[in-house]
């Protein structure tokens, strides 16, 4: 569970100064946000993996992606950015974000942080601005550990830069190996020390739903053989929920269930929590088969689906078909939520 603890003044004033030392050292225009720093926390041992932003001169910052899962998604969305529909890569966003925007970007509990410390920024991309990104999310103030972390991330990355203006360290071209600011105790302070590690490239591993219900597949089967085909899907609303004023708010997940041949929707639902997918989806869809019998097709799309359906799809007869793009699915989304 997320620590709700807020930074105190002095963990705020320490990550200001951090960012605009940050900012002042211009680190993107020695490194792209590819080059990845990867920086282990002194408190927690949790290693973040640092993007710096700014070096195509459009936005200005640091992203510290937190362990493997952080790592992960970020891969992710480098990679399949421009396949992603709708708001898919909130799946995947795990970091903790500095960056620099226009005083419009700030909101007033930001701006008031600012004033009460005494500082004062000025012109286009010189505001910090501090955040927290998690799957399913709204982008939230960093809390106190956070605050740190980012403090030690935002210092590492100048030391990093200089030394590879000297010469004293070297990117790996080939991306093998990375570099890592680690810190040990000396004396009751933080030593700061740079490694080389092996550059990872983590995966997920997406376990298949098991049916194991002999009763339900058996009921499901003795249902008569349609023409129909399902295309079927989760994705994140664009417009977030929050239930308290105090709480952080979150994207909405849909799930729908599309009739290709009609273009009708025959089962959606909302809800928050994105471990909900398999039984969400499994609920409208047996009630629909049951109701009107199997479909000859059903198409999905990503990594979840494919997970949650194919044992199901197998033992009941249905072929599942996994596409990269459901045009006429997303065409339906937006129908929707523009009346939500």
């Amino acid at each position: 569970m997320r620590s709700t603890t807020k930074p105190d003044m002095n963990q705020l004033s320490e990550l200001y100064a951090a960012a605009v030392a940050f900012k002042q050292a211009q680190p993107w225009n020695v490194l792209c946000d590819i080059d990845l720093i990867a920086v282990d926390n002194p408190e927690s041992g949790e290693r973040g993996y640092c993007s710096i932003m700014g070096h195509g001169g459009m936005h200005y910052g640091l992203g510290v992606y937190l362990g493997t899962k952080g790592l992960y998604g970020f891969n992710q969305i480098l990679v399949h950015a421009d396949d992603m529909p709708g708001l898919t890569f909130l799946e995947y966003q795990d970091n903790i974000m500095c960056s620099f925007e226009d005083r419009e970007q700030l909101d007033k509990t930001d701006y008031d942080q600012i004033k009460a410390l005494g500082l004062k920024f000025r012109g286009r991309n010189a505001w910090p601005l501090f955040r927290r990104y998690e799957p399913g999310f709204y982008p939230w103030p960093v809390n106190a550990d956070e605050c740190v972390f980012l403090t030690h991330a935002l210092r590492q990355i100048p030391i990093v830069v200089s030394d590879l203006s000297k010469g004293q360290l070297r990117l790996d071209s080939a991306m093998k190996k990375m570099i890592l600011r680690q810190a040990r105790q000396q004396d009751g302070e933080l030593v700061w020390e740079t490694h080389a590690i092996e550059h990872i490239r983590p995966t997920r591993t997406l376990h298949p739903v098991q049916i194991s219900d002999e009763t339900l597949l058996g009921r499901i089967n003795n249902t008569p053989a349609r023409q129909t085909i399902l295309l079927i899907d989760v994705q994140y609303l664009p417009e977030p929920v929050q239930n308290n004023k105090d709480d952080r708010p979150y994207f909405p997940r849909l799930m729908l269930i599309v009739d290709k041949k009609s273009d009708m929707p025959i089962g959606f639902e909302m809800y928050q929590d994105l471990e909900r997918d398999a039984d969400v989806v499994f609920d409208k869809l047996v009630d629909f088969i049951l109701a009107h019998g199997r479909p000859a097709e059903i198409h999905v799309r990503g990594e979840r689906m494919p997970a949650i359906l194919a044992d199901f799809c197998q033992k009941t007869g249905m072929k599942l078909r996994v596409l990269k793009q459901m045009k006429q699915y997303d065409q339906m989304v937006k129908t929707m939520t523009s009346f939500m």
